[in-house]
């Protein structure tokens, strides 16, 4: 019984020491700077660069097939060729319609 006492009087020490009045100002604070910016209307273009390949829609492998020799290429690799262009000159040594 004397502990429970002794608590409760410590307890009401300390709360009546934290009751007191202070008279103590808070400390002024610095007021913060702060920056202002005015608003301006301008257009703004974005450029984004993504990596990638491409690949032609349409492409053809020439072959030159003959019974003989092959003389000459009429063109260069990757080159645009038309219809009708000759595109292989050639020796046959015999006609293919006679496999």
């Amino acid at each position: 019984m004397k502990k429970i006492y002794a608590i409760a009087l410590a307890a009401a020490v300390m709360a009546a020491a934290g009751c007191g009045k202070k008279d103590r100002r808070p400390a002024e604070e610095p007021v913060p700077r702060i920056d202002v910016a005015t608003v301006v209307t301008d257009s703004v273009v974005l450029h984004k660069t993504y990596p990638g390949t491409i690949t032609a829609a349409t492409s053809a492998e020439v072959v030159g097939e003959v019974n003989g020799r092959l003389l000459t290429q009429n063109y260069k690799d990757g080159a645009f060729v038309s219809k009708g262009q000759t595109l292989f000159t050639g020796r046959c040594l015999r006609p293919l319609s006679e496999k």
